[in-house]
């Protein structure tokens, strides 16, 4: 069963975050900047912030990471999340 991916203490005070997630694993979120991301090329590397989760029982509580962690990602490897 696919558990909901609750997003809200990520987004929290951020004016209009835009996430992506893994290819290979969606539960693997990350905050990127949109513009950058559209206007990249498959093999070129964007920078993400990374995200955690806690895990109940049928959600995915993702929260930014504290200290702040970016790392490199290719573009090629993520795709822009659907939110609904």
């Amino acid at each position: 069963m696919s558990k909901r991916k609750n997003l809200d203490k990520a987004a929290d005070g951020l004016e209009n975050p835009f996430f992506v997630h893994e290819n290979a694993n969606s539960n693997h979120i990350y905050i990127v900047d949109m513009e950058e991301f559209d206007n990249a090329e498959p093999a070129d590397i964007i920078m993400a912030q990374v995200l955690e989760y806690m895990e109940s029982e049928d959600e995915l509580i993702y929260y930014r990471k504290k200290p702040e962690l970016i790392i490199p990602l290719k573009k090629s490897l993520i795709s822009g999340l659907l939110l609904s």
